[in-house]
């Protein structure tokens, strides 16, 4: 185990791995389990003295930060390394709290990851183990990257909407007189409607017949005018060529 003073004085900026929780927080919120009501007040203290309130987005994050360290517990993280996974996870949320979008998050995660696990000087000590990156990587996807749209919406300032009905256009409907003051009228008394009633009435044999013999006949008439049509056709277009002929 790396004792905490010591990690301070060889890293003299230690990219702030104890913003959010010390070796002996966690240390003592594992000797706590699974106590967790008294975890979320070790949880609820750090944040108040960080944003001096406990509102909405604040408690959001002390239940983000509960779901952690029952995370790291479970997984058997070493308290140096669950620091460092505190801190990443803080980032992430105070970026949210920014209103950053999905992909911005996810590219700032990978690269707070890569800060504790690999970018760092040769005097300092690499904090993440390849395990832990693989743990802390699932914790994120799964609590934070697959419900980003709820964070986002508890972590972020609400502006007060008023929102106002207005219609589009002012316009007047025709007036309609009540239909209980309509007269009655039977069908055989209006023109309209008898009309109507009488051609969907079933046809009688004998009205069938008769008009059998009108399209016989009216199919007799087209013919013998289309012949005179085209007889005068024929006659027209000969007198043309013949004008055309005597013009050469």
């Amino acid at each position: 185990m790396i004792d905490e003073k010591l990690f301070i004085k060889i890293s003299d900026t230690n990219f702030h791995v104890f913003d959010v929780t010390t070796i002996k927080d966690i240390e003592k919120i594992y000797k706590l389990y699974p106590r967790k009501e008294m975890i979320r007040d070790i949880m609820k203290e750090k944040i108040i003295a960080k944003y001096n309130k406990i509102e909405l987005p604040e408690k959001i994050t002390v239940e983000i930060f509960l779901l952690l360290s029952e995370f790291c517990f479970q997984n058997k993280v070493e308290p140096l390394e669950a620091c460092a996974l505190f801190k990443i996870i803080s980032d992430v949320l105070n970026l949210i709290r920014k209103k950053r979008d999905k992909r911005e998050i996810y590219e700032n995660f990978k690269k707070f990851v890569l800060t504790f696990a690999m970018n760092r000087f040769s005097t300092q000590i690499g904090i993440l183990q390849k395990e832990t990156v693989y743990l802390i990587t699932t914790f994120f996807i799964e609590y934070i990257y697959k419900r980003f749209n709820m964070i986002h919406y508890c972590l972020t300032n609400k502006d007060c909407i008023t929102l106002e009905t207005r219609e589009a256009s002012n316009y007047d409907l025709p007036k309609v007189e009540e239909i209980s003051s309509g007269t009655e009228i039977l069908p055989r008394n209006a023109k309209i409607l008898r009309q109507y009633f009488e051609s969907h009435r079933p046809k009688t044999e004998l009205e069938q017949k008769i008009e059998m013999v009108l399209e016989f006949e009216r199919e007799k008439l087209d013919k013998k005018m289309e012949k005179i049509f085209q007889e005068q056709d024929d006659e027209f277009n000969a007198k043309i060529e013949e004008l055309f002929k005597k013009k050469k």
